[in-house]
């Protein structure tokens, strides 16, 4: 413990005195440090390391990602978390004089997403409390291993930021926008359902490249720094739920674990579960026709597709089939990768998915009576436990109602934010097409193997390179290359990281589960109830077909991978956090869900039964 605190003294000493410290020191009786002199290392100073991690990042961005998908984000994730650390009142010093930590939370690493975290850590060092804050958002990321295992990353991180200036001014910007963060959430949403509208309305397939190019810098302007709220949003949430958690466990004589997640469950209200709800109506319409269902195995999807629109007995079903597009055609896997193209694009998986839940035969009434009774359960527990408690069941409502709220929101926000990477899904893609009516690409899709602002360049007359096929030809030759060596999912680099990656190899192959002898496979339990059913693992999402009831067991999912979780017995994933979006929308699905268990793809085998416990977070291997 001295040792510790002695190693924060030195990296405390080292900002104002411009560099690493040799400093000399003692310990009195009473435990007090003294520092008795403090000189400038001149030996030459260790290099930076960067601490290069995918937890959390992995879910939204899994695999090899395009250039433009990955220069998009890296400049969301700039703008955006500059108006998070504006709004929370941060360290103006860290704003002017450190923002390139801002300007690199994000790296491209062999082709994939790494988040830096030694920049973020940085970040969140702008704020008062920084250490609560790494703590909390190593929790959010569903980050392994806590900085404060990695000793050697000190010299690299940014001293906390402290005293009571920035203290007062934490607080009084963190309670405002508690006050308003409700109403300024409303706010963005009509905006942003009038954007969509106008958009809508546009024929970008005839629009010209600056047209284009306008809509994209419109929605930049209008949107991208406001996009802030999530991010505050998820503070509150995550405050509220640590807190909804700790009142369940003091208040509730015998709760079990997960009470504060049953008490989340059956949230009306909640938009990510609105394409669920559709698809199941499309699907109950199908079962209720022989006929149409026998079409979607016909094996000819535009066929099948084109025979149910044009064909009048099946008009009510091809109108369903319109609507859910209308409303829906941007969530998909991976959604948030623009290379992704969306359902209507993609006929065959969207048929195939009609066809699986039309024959696995769940119903919405059935899902909803799910949530319904765990919900309900809960709640006459804390009624039990707290109904000689008056002022004790006024704090716990007030409290359950605040988590409800923020964690609708999150999902909210981010099916919003789903939409609004369809439109720049939609943007670029027009712009592909005008890029090879213009002979500078091969075909329109090569325009995801440029950055986003070298596609603007082109269009502007700024760029410093004319044979753009060269250029796609090299990074699609790069990224098929790095397709075989996946980096791990974390590792540190030190000084120039390009040169560096050559000695990064990739992990090691895992061992058989047969080999493994582990009965017991633990996580977080995040929706209760107890399942017993035959693993399906699935690492590919998109050749996944007819999950009926069995376990889905897979690295880690993002939105669109609702799809797939809705048939399934129960959930069980490698990556995720209790407020991570399979939590969530495992308890909105009334499915037994554990998130967080290492190594479950490789440690349960396909077809292998296994019992899952939602309530204790374990999974018993048979």
């Amino acid at each position: 413990e001295s040792l510790l605190a002695l190693v924060d003294e030195a990296v405390r000493l080292a900002r104002p005195l411009g560099g690493p410290q040799d400093v000399e020191w003692a310990i009195d009786h009473g435990g007090s440090r003294w520092v008795l002199q403090s000189r400038p290392i001149v030996l030459r100073r260790p290099a930076r390391i960067s601490l290069w991690d995918n937890s959390n990042i992995v879910e939204s961005y899994p695999g090899i990602t395009t250039p433009l998908t990955y220069s998009f984000v890296r400049n969301v994730y700039e703008q955006v978390f500059r108006e998070t650390l504006t709004g929370f009142g941060a360290d103006p010093a860290f704003l002017r004089d450190d923002s390139a930590s801002l300007t690199h939370l994000v790296g491209y690493i062999r082709g994939r997403v790494y988040y830096n975290l030694v920049n973020w850590y940085n970040v969140v060092s702008a704020l008062q409390g920084g250490r609560r804050n790494r703590s909390m958002m190593e929790m959010m990321m569903g980050v392994k291993r806590s900085v404060d295992e990695e000793r050697e990353l000190a010299a690299s991180l940014r001293p906390v930021a402290g005293g009571w200036r920035r203290a007062l001014s934490l607080a009084f910007s963190t309670g405002w926008l508690f006050l308003t963060v409700g109403r300024r959430i409303d706010r963005l949403m009509r905006e942003l359902d009038e954007f969509f509208r106008e958009v809508g309305r546009l024929d970008l397939e005839r629009a010209s490249g600056h047209e284009l190019m306008e809509l994209y810098y419109r929605l930049e302007a209008r949107f991208l720094a406001r996009w802030a709220l999530t991010n505050y949003n998820d503070f509150f949430a995550m405050r509220s739920y640590a807190l909804l958690r700790q009142l369940a466990g003091s208040w509730v004589a015998g709760a079990p674990p997960g009470l504060a997640n049953d008490l989340l469950c059956g949230e009306r209200g909640m938009k990510s579960v609105e394409p669920v709800k559709s698809l199941l109506a499309v699907a109950e319409a199908f079962r209720k026709d022989p006929e149409a269902l026998a079409l979607l195995e016909a094996g000819d999807p535009s066929g099948s597709w084109d025979r149910l629109h044009q064909d009048p007995r099946w008009a009510a079903v091809a109108a369903l089939l319109d609507r859910h597009l209308a409303s829906f055609d941007d969530r998909s896997l991976h959604e948030l990768k623009l290379e992704t193209p969306p359902l209507s694009e993609n006929l065959p998986f969207f048929l195939g998915l009609v066809d699986d839940h039309a024959r696995a035969g769940r119903s919405i009434d059935e899902m909803e009576r799910a949530e319904a009774r765990i919900r309900e359960s809960a709640e006459e527990r804390v009624r039990l436990a707290l109904a000689g408690h008056p002022i004790r069941r006024l704090i716990f409502a007030l409290v359950l109602g605040r988590t409800r709220y923020h964690v609708k929101e999150r999902e909210n926000l981010r099916f919003a934010r789903t939409r609004v990477f369809g439109v720049v899904k939609r943007t670029f893609k027009a712009l592909g097409a005008r890029l090879a009516a213009a002979g500078l690409l091969d075909d329109p899709r090569d325009v995801f193997f440029l950055e986003h602002t070298e596609v603007f360049d082109l269009v502007r007359g700024t760029s410093t390179l004319m044979d753009v096929k060269a250029l796609v030809a090299l990074r699609r030759q790069q990224l098929s290359a790095w397709e075989r060596e996946p980096p791990p999912g974390r590792f540190t680099t030190r000084d120039l990281v390009c040169p560096a990656l050559a000695a990064v190899e990739a992990p090691d192959p895992e061992p058989a589960a047969a080999q493994v002898q582990t009965p017991v496979l633990t996580g977080l339990g995040c929706c209760p109830g107890r399942v017993r059913g035959r693993a399906r693992v699935v690492t590919d999402p998109c050749a996944e077909r007819g999950i009926r009831g069995e376990i889905l067991v897979t690295p880690m999912t993002d939105p669109g991978w609702v799809f797939l979780m809705i048939s399934a017995g129960g959930i069980v994933v490698e990556k995720g956090s209790l407020l991570s979006h399979t939590a969530i929308i495992g308890r909105e699905l009334g499915i037994p869900t554990v998130v967080g268990v290492e190594g479950a793809t490789r440690l349960i085998r396909q077809g292998q039964e296994v019992e899952l416990d939602g309530d204790a977070g374990t999974v018993t291997l048979r």
